[in-house]
């Protein structure tokens, strides 16, 4: 009898009581509801947060920081970007169409190497142009940009 009362004992030092199945009194209920501004949508960034992302999608980070400018010519000077006039040289790596349909838009093409055409670009107009069919990416023409 000595050794049943024994194991009775272990029993209790291991389990905490003979019926652990359930839940202990002693522990709160966990909660399964959302947090309380889990349902509250956030509509703004605080005002000293800058914006993330791009200006526009297709710009090299040089020329999304200009397209940002309030002053994108002096911007691009500071950045080392050629500027002719109101005018910047960019590198662009064209898609499907034909470059001749950016004429309209004030490009003035140079080089062009197999899809990469060195060109003026007026600043004012690096979104527009780089929203073209045209146009896959417009990046500063230092960037290395590897062939295919």
């Amino acid at each position: 009898m000595p050794l049943r009362l024994l194991l009775t004992v272990a029993l209790f030092a291991c389990t905490g009581s003979p019926a652990a199945t359930g839940p202990s009194p002693t522990t709160p209920p966990v909660s399964t509801a959302p947090p309380a501004t889990a349902g509250i949508p956030q509509t703004h960034a605080p005002a000293d947060e800058p914006t993330r992302g791009q200006a526009c999608p297709g710009l090299d980070s040089r020329l999304d920081q200009v397209a940002r400018s309030a002053d994108p010519v002096s911007t691009a000077q500071q950045l080392g970007l050629r500027v002719e006039g109101a005018s910047i040289q960019v590198t662009l790596v064209l898609g499907p169409g034909e470059l001749h349909e950016l004429a309209g838009l004030g490009v003035r093409p140079g080089t062009r190497v197999d899809d990469q055409v060195q060109a003026f670009i007026p600043v004012h107009l690096l979104c527009e142009v780089a929203a073209t069919d045209v146009v896959e990416t417009i990046l500063a023409p230092s960037e290395a940009v590897p062939l295919n």
